[in-house]
């Protein structure tokens, strides 16, 4: 392993370890190449061989010259770029690479960068990012991660199941994560002109207050998280907002108290463990103006599944879960006490979606475990912190969670396991059919979907009152 510092072209004398800029340079496993400022010529790096080879590059400082620096084959590049760093006239080429890793610091500008197309793309980029130039990633699972403030001109993501999370007060042109399954997440004040994620079944978070001209999920199945609804959609099979209704009773020590006057250290009733504090609780306000009908809030009315079930009107989220099979709540049709999301109940007397609610705002609370609870006199849910729910959450909603909960459980969620099995709304639909084996012995039951991360739910996003 031996460090090099690369400078001008036409600088003579060399000293020691430095080498010119304007050439092919042959590396070795472990070498170290620091890009002096005075560097000014197109660099090459080629393999000594044989076999792979993975290797440094290490930019202290801005250089204001135009030149391209180029990864070749069997190597894997790690680069560094310091803070405050103005490179914007240099392009990084590593297409032919085995792998890129990219790390830059604060408040760097960059010049254009295609990033390996044989193996993984890893993006690292602090606050204050700029680049005016395309960038292009490959056909491997990328993951590139940007600090707040960030302005891109372009951005092709390639083929694969990539991950790609932006700060707040992002600035982009076009960004497209074409094939693969890819997870794309924006904090707050979105700035852009397209978003589009082509095919694969694609998962898009957005914050706050998004300004985007044209969000496309492409094809596939597309599952899209939203803070408000500042924005326009096409080709988005699934809406969650990211939510529980303001004026339900949860029932506590003291008697049922509004859910939106609950906070973090109150009581709440459960139906296995007695009072249980709250431990996280948030609350926000969404319009529904242009929102899927199948993802507008769900009313339960009052005595829809018995006499005080539930006591009042029961407005909750279409995935939020009611409990069935027990304590009254349909228990002539779920031959066992299990969890059902809300909209599979729609075909129900009393049950219906709200097409013609323009907004309302959504309170969610976690216990330590997931509960049965009472909302409005009906036995519902506390919230279950599945990986696809804190996924679907902000990132520093994220992290105040994981500051609450400090280590996943067995079933891969914050606070599990589930306190009851969860079904699907085609298992729940099919039981409320009767097509269960009580009724129909030649017909199985319908399979009952242990919590885990709530998939099976139709891409459930948070149960919200």
């Amino acid at each position: 392993m031996t460090t090099y510092i690369i400078v001008s072209k036409d600088q003579v004398p060399l000293g020691p370890n430095e080498l010119h800029a304007g050439q092919s340079i042959t590396v070795n496993d472990g070498d170290i190449f620091i890009i002096d400022p005075s560097a000014d010529a197109n660099i090459t790096f080629a393999s000594a061989g044989p076999g792979p080879t993975t290797f440094d590059i290490q930019v202290a400082g801005s250089n204001s010259n135009t030149f391209d620096i180029k990864v070749g084959a069997d190597l894997t590049a790690h680069v560094g770029i310091a803070d405050n760093a103005d490179l914007s006239g240099i392009k990084l080429d590593a297409t032919a690479s085995d792998a890129l890793t990219l790390t830059a610091g604060d408040n760097v500008s960059f010049g254009q960068m295609d990033g390996s197309t044989n193996g993984p793309n890893t993006i690292t980029l602090g606050d204050g990012f700029f680049t005016d130039k395309d960038w292009k990633l490959g056909g491997s699972a990328d993951t590139v991660t940007v600090g707040d403030d960030a302005t891109f001109k372009n951005i092709d993501a390639g083929a694969g199941n990539d991950t790609i999370v932006f700060g707040d007060r992002a600035k982009l042109h076009d960004m497209d994560t074409k094939a693969g399954n890819d997870s794309v997440t924006f904090g707050d004040d979105l700035v852009a002109n397209a978003v589009k994620t082509s095919d694969g079944n694609d998962t898009i978070r957005l914050g706050v207050r998004p300004s985007v001209n044209n969000l496309d999920g492409g094809s596939g199945y597309d599952t899209l998280y939203a803070q408000d609804n500042a924005h326009t959609a096409k080709n988005i099979e699934q809406t969650q907002f990211v939510c529980y209704a303001p004026d339900t009773r949860i029932d506590t020590p003291s008697g049922p108290s509004r859910v939106a006057d609950l906070t973090i250290g109150d009581l709440v009733d459960t139906q296995d463990a007695g009072p249980c504090a709250i431990r996280w609780i948030r609350s926000s306000h969404h319009a529904l103006d242009g929102v899927a009908t199948a993802n507008k809030p769900i009313l339960i009315g009052t005595d829809a599944l018995g006499p005080g079930l539930p006591g009042r009107d029961l407005i909750v989220s279409p995935q939020h879960r009611i409990l069935v099979g027990g304590h009254g709540q349909l228990e002539t049709r779920f031959d066992r006490e299990c969890f059902v999301p809300a909209k599979a109940l729609t075909g129900l007397p009393g049950i219906r979606q709200m097409r013609g609610k323009r907004a309302i705002t959504w309170v969610h609370f976690a216990l330590d475990r997931h509960h049965v609870i009472r909302a409005n006199g009906l036995r519902s849910e506390s919230l279950y912190l599945g990986p696809m729910v804190v996924q679907s959450l902000t990132p520093e909603e994220r992290s105040d969670l994981h500051e609450v909960f400090a280590c996943r459980r067995d079933d891969g969620s914050l606070n599990g396991p589930a306190a009851r099995p969860f079904l699907t709304v085609q298992a729940a639909r099919r039981m409320l059919l009767g097509n269960f084996s009580r009724r129909h012995p030649s017909i199985s039951a319908a399979p009952l979907e242990r919590g885990t991360s709530g998939r099976a739910q139709n891409g459930s996003a948070v149960r919200c009152f």
